[in-house]
């Protein structure tokens, strides 16, 4: 088995978790101005992104390709939240003949990029899309 590594980013917390055979591993558990590299050059590397670091809306768009309502919905970022510098995902909700019904997750990108600096992930998830779909299921986003 591939070694598989998740960093738990809550409040003003990183934490490193390693699957083992049986069971998850803490291999660390820092604040963020006290970040040191994590070395590891085999296995996944993935950071969930908790509830307290996520802003969450469901807005509707038109009907159009998926590549064009997600540029749609980032030039539509800054007006639904808050911040000028946002990272963000955004699954349909719902289809219907005339609008899709869009979930958008944003969090900051300054703490984001300071992370990715002291443990290289390749993908991240909101914590909320854990718990997203009927089925068990893990959604990953390249980043």
């Amino acid at each position: 088995m591939r070694n598989l590594f998740v960093g738990y980013w809550y409040k003003n917390y990183l934490d490193i978790y390693k699957k083992t055979p049986k069971k998850w591993e803490l291999l660390s558990s820092s604040k963020l101005n006290e970040l040191k590299p994590f070395k590891c050059l085999l296995g996944k590397k993935i950071l969930v992104i908790g509830k307290d670091k996520i802003l969450h809306c469901r807005k509707r768009y038109p009907h159009a390709p998926y590549k064009k309502l997600l540029k749609a919905i980032k030039l539509d970022l800054y007006n639904l939240f808050p911040s000028k510098t946002l990272e963000f995902i955004a699954l349909p909700f719902e289809k219907t003949s005339t609008y899709v019904l869009f979930d958008i997750w944003a969090w900051e990108n300054h703490e984001f990029l300071q992370i990715k600096k002291f443990f290289p992930f390749s993908y991240a998830i909101p914590e909320d899309l854990a718990f997203y779909f009927d089925t068990p299921e893990l959604s990953l986003i390249h980043i």
